[in-house]
């Protein structure tokens, strides 16, 4: 063997040596200082020497050694890096978990409240964890919760009230059942048996549908060529000629309302009686032809194929009305100029004329299949408004009385008699042209109206919504006019 070799040989050795050296001393003479602490376990199973001890996750010790204290417990010597605190009150955990792979490091686990810290050489007790610590930290509560739970039921079932109630309840369910298929049953055998029923409704609702589209179709049409437009100018400025005409009568009536020289007629009734019989000739006369604009109306609803017709007899039926209503203002005007002749004049001024809109609607009820007109006027009165006229003009001609006030900008209530009867109103206005008008009247048989009313302008409204609902629930649709 040449020198080189041995040489080598001995370089080797010499390297070996000093790191075996260095593996038994090193950890000794280099090491960090330690404290030393103690653990007491009932079982240290998996704990050996070299085993990590670690508190909140991070290693600060190892174990340094693991003797029997007495035939029941095992003591561990904890090597704790120095500068570690252990609170007091701090107990040792060894985890057990259900895979036996890796090492299983000792946890000191602190109290949750702050404590002094342990002197070196203290005890620690100790305990083994359970292999659900790891899945369910609270796993003993919840065990024992479960315990609770199933003592309860177990409990419960035993009970023999308990067992009769669920005999019952599943053969009530079974009856039940058994019920519901004969009734599937003899709905399938009605449905079969009406078939042609069933059939017939559906071809009548498609040609009420037909029906309904031709309409709107021949309305668009008398929209586009104008006619419409044309006749409803036309009565609008006749209304609003006569409504002028109107207000000056008022005015009239009230300076002579307010003469303190009223007394003086007295002498002239006779005459005044004759122009009297005239002037409530001509509101007979009204009245008739009103009775024929809604027999008009409701040609136009059940004739859809002649509407343009209809349309234009009650357009010529609204000049009629409103051509009476200017010889009743002649006749009142006349009267008027009677009792001037006979009142001298001493500049006395009449009564201010409180703001006046009359309001007439034509309203078709849908189940019933009749048509009724409601006539009113609405007066200004202090803060509030004041409605006078009749509910289904021309026919029961029911009175209508009633004071209303603006509780907000868009809230209104009304009270007094609707109908003929104590009743209630709340107007809600739901947009600039859309509002919801809800009326609650007769005591002894509550009747409860609530419509839509849409503002098409120049004066006219759309009407929509439902008759004494919640018992007939009646369809009701209209339109009117208010100036």
């Amino acid at each position: 063997m040449g020198n080189a070799a041995r040489v080598g040989m001995f370089v080797t050795a010499f390297v070996v040596l000093l790191f075996g050296a260095y593996s038994v001393l090193g950890q000794k003479i280099f090491a960090p200082k330690t404290a030393r602490y103690f653990a007491i376990f009932e079982d240290a199973n998996g704990v050996v020497p070299g085993t990590r001890v670690l508190m909140a996750g991070v290693k600060v010790g190892q174990i340094e050694k693991v003797e029997l204290a007495d035939p029941r417990t095992a003591r561990l010597t904890l090597s704790i890096e120095n500068g570690t605190q252990i609170p007091t009150g701090t107990t040792a955990l060894v985890p057990q978990s259900l895979v036996g792979l890796g090492d299983s490091p000792v946890t000191l686990l602190p109290p949750m409240e702050t404590a002094p810290p342990l002197a070196p050489e203290s005890v620690i007790p100790g305990r083994k964890g359970s292999p659900l610590d790891s899945i369910l930290p609270e796993s003993k509560t919840t065990v024992a919760e479960i315990n609770k739970l199933l003592v309860e039921v177990r409990e419960l079932i035993s009970d023999d009230r308990f067992k009769q109630d669920a005999r019952k309840l599943l053969a009530n369910s079974d009856r039940t059942i058994q019920k519901f298929g004969d009734l599937a049953g003899n709905i399938d055998r009605l449905l079969t048996r009406n078939q042609t029923n069933v059939d017939n409704a559906i071809l009548r609702g498609s040609r009420a549908v037909a029906d309904v589209q031709r309409i709107t179709f021949q309305v668009a049409n008398m929209l586009e060529k104008g006619t419409l437009q044309k006749d409803a100018q036309a009565i609008l400025a006749q209304l609003k000629e006569t409504s002028a005409k109107a207000d000056k009568l008022v005015g009239s009536m009230n300076t002579l309302v307010g003469d303190p020289n009223l007394q003086k007629i007295t002498g002239n009734v006779a005459e005044l009686t004759e122009s009297s019989k005239k002037i409530a000739n001509d509101v007979g006369e009204i009245a008739n032809t009103g009775k024929s604009i809604a027999v008009n109306a409701d040609a136009v609803t059940k004739n859809g194929v002649d509407i343009s017709k209809n349309l234009v007899e009650a357009t010529a039926r609204a000049k009629e009305v409103t051509a009476n209503a200017i010889e009743i203002e002649k006749s009142v005007k006349e009267l008027l100029d009677k009792v001037n002749k006979i009142i001298p004049s001493n500049g006395t001024k009449g009564v201010k004329t409180p703001p006046v809109t009359l309001n007439a609607d034509l309203l078709h009820s849908g189940d019933l299949d009749r048509f009724r007109t409601d006539l009113t006027a609405t007066l200004g009165v202090g803060d509030g408004k004041l409605d006078i006229g009749f509910w289904d003009a021309f026919e029961s001609n029911r009175f209508i009385l009633q004071y209303g006030k603006q509780a907000s900008p868009n809230l209104g209530y009304r009270y007094g008699i609707y109908a003929g009867k104590l009743g209630v109103g709340v107007d809600y206005r739901l947009s600039p042209r859309l509002s919801l008008r809800n009326d609650a009247w007769d005591l002894n048989r509550l009747r409860y109206d609530p419509k839509l009313r849409y503002d098409f302008g120049n004066g006219f409204v759309g009407w929509a919504g439902l008759e004494n609902a919640f018992r007939r629930n009646t369809p009701v649709f209209g339109i009117g006019f208010s100036r």
